[in-house]
């Protein structure tokens, strides 16, 4: 199932990444960061930069949000729905804002 495999993978993202620290912010991993902070998302950095790069690659294949959504609470139960909506948010403003839903 490709949900699995997503899942998979951000495991094996996650723990090759929080091995190693961010080398360079950007402007939009600022604006991640001060976004996720400001949100009180219980995550560091590094997890939730892992999290949000794989959210914003699965959409860029084509799924929908609530998919995202889904691998999020899966891998990352420790999260309330209000942090999973508040990290994939900010992870499509800042990483892929292309991939935002049409609300118009």
């Amino acid at each position: 199932m490709r949900v699995a495999k997503i899942g998979a993978t951000l495991v094996f993202a996650l723990t090759a990444f929080t091995a190693t620290p961010l080398a360079q912010a950007t402007p939009n991993d600022d604006t991640f960061f001060r976004l996720i902070d400001g949100y009180h998302v219980p995550l560091s950095h590094s997890q939730a930069y892992v999290i949000a790069q794989t959210s914003c690659e699965f959409l860029g294949e084509g799924y929908q949000p609530f998919a995202a959504i889904h691998n999020i609470r899966n891998d990352h139960p420790e999260l309330s729905p209000s942090d999973v909506g508040h990290l994939l948010g900010a992870a499509m403003l800042a990483y892929c804002p292309q991939l935002k839903p049409n609300t118009s």
